[in-house]
């Protein structure tokens, strides 16, 4: 096991779950804004790195510093978009702030090691692009996108549950007297 080698980073299922979240829970909030193909093509190929070949190589492909620089970086042009928009009606904002968030999940899935924490800020994430899409975008879209966004985040919480806390009622041979001591 590696410095950056986690039982999240490991573990295919529970970070294509949370993937699956992030992405549906932008496309809910992202109607109509330009950015977005490109944005889903950023996220895919994140995703596909993730999930494939982060593995592969043991050394960090995105150290903590680079991850702040980079939040800071979508801050900056989050502010930027923002300001351009700034004189138009409240629904004109909801763009650039799902772009944000969606920049944001981008970082956490380009980082390495990935913990339980990074599980939460990404569903974190799905709740702010989710609220973003009930109060400014109201498409017919959301119902479904919201289902299957929770359906993926209970996978996500019980695969998460399963690898901290092992299946119920299996005891490891080594604490099987623990119990008694306690």
């Amino acid at each position: 096991m590696t410095v950056s080698d986690t039982p999240v980073s490991r573990d295919f299922l529970v970070r294509f779950a949370a993937y699956v979240g992030v992405l549906l829970a932008y496309l809910s909030a992202s109607q109509g804004d330009s950015l977005t193909p490109a944005q889903l093509g950023l996220f895919v190929a994140a995703a596909g790195w993730s999930l494939f070949l982060e593995r592969r190589w043991h050394r960090l492909f995105l150290p903590a510093p680079f991850k702040i620089a980079l939040i800071s970086l979508g801050a900056a042009a989050f502010l930027y978009f923002l300001l351009r928009r700034f004189s138009l009606p409240a629904d004109g904002v909801a763009n650039p702030i799902a772009r944000f968030l969606f920049w944001n999940a981008i970082v956490f899935v380009l980082s390495r090691s990935k913990t339980e924490y990074d599980l939460w800020t990404l569903a974190i994430i799905d709740l702010s692009l989710f609220m973003i899409a009930g109060a400014f975008v109201q498409s017919e879209r959301f119902a479904p996108l919201f289902a299957g966004c929770l359906l993926a985040n209970l996978v996500v919480f019980a695969r998460l549950s399963l690898l901290r806390c092992g299946r119920a009622g299996e005891v490891e041979r080594r604490t099987f007297g623990l119990p008694l001591f306690q």
